[in-house]
């Protein structure tokens, strides 16, 4: 199993191929995931808030995958720990990890803004 870690904040290859094929609209696909990020970590926490298994497998995914489009693996490495684990997780657990998922962000945040055509 992948330590995520071990993983970097953001895969820095993959921001180059996004930008070279996003162009001028690479800015807003990043302006999107932020706002959207915020959504879907609120979603993972009103799972774990009702211990509702599916939703969180479902939410989880979802996060997964729009972490993984802008190369954010370590995220995205959480979001699909939390996904695999979900039909036996501790809610315990599943509370630290979404602690864990919005500290993650908070650095994806913080890296992206820094990165954003201004």
């Amino acid at each position: 199993m992948i330590n995520s870690m071990e993983l970097p904040v953001l895969d820095e290859h993959m921001w180059v191929e996004l930008k070279d094929i996003m162009e001028e609209d690479f800015g807003l696909l990043l302006e999107t995931f932020l706002s959207d990020a915020v959504e879907r970590l609120k979603c993972i926490g009103e799972a774990i808030a009702v211990s509702d298994v599916v939703a969180l497998r479902n939410a989880a995914h979802s996060f997964k995958g729009s972490c993984g489009n802008i190369g954010a693996v370590r995220l995205s490495s959480m979001a699909s720990s939390l996904e695999q684990q979900a039909a036996s997780i501790d809610w315990a657990v599943a509370e630290t990890s979404l602690v864990e998922m919005q500290s993650e962000y908070l650095q994806v945040q913080q890296l992206i803004q820094q990165k954003l055509p201004s």
